[in-house]
């Protein structure tokens, strides 16, 4: 992985410690209240499948395809990073 000047190695290690973050909220309040972690691996993969499927099936009834390719679209572009680079945005802002 080539990085350019940190920006992109920042986002990817703010998205992890974000991720890390909730994962341990979230599944350690669950086993503070008593919660077994067996039951949540067993059923993890199911969960998901059932939660996203009706998620994107109930985007796809709601929106026109304009709507879902747009969409597809910006999802590439939020995953791809910021479209300015600090080098640029110094160029415009001094």
């Amino acid at each position: 992985m080539h990085v350019a000047n940190g920006l992109e190695l920042e986002a990817h290690v703010n998205a992890i410690i974000g991720l890390a973050v909730t994962m341990c909220m979230v599944f350690g309040g669950y086993m503070l209240a008593g919660g077994k972690m067996g039951i949540i691996t067993h059923a993890l993969p199911f969960e998901m499948m059932m939660i996203g499927g009706a998620a994107v099936g109930a985007f796809v009834a709601a929106n026109d395809f304009s709507t879902i390719k747009h969409t597809a679209g910006d999802l590439m572009a939020a995953f791809k990073g910021p479209k300015w680079r600090r080098p640029i945005i110094k160029t415009f802002c001094v």
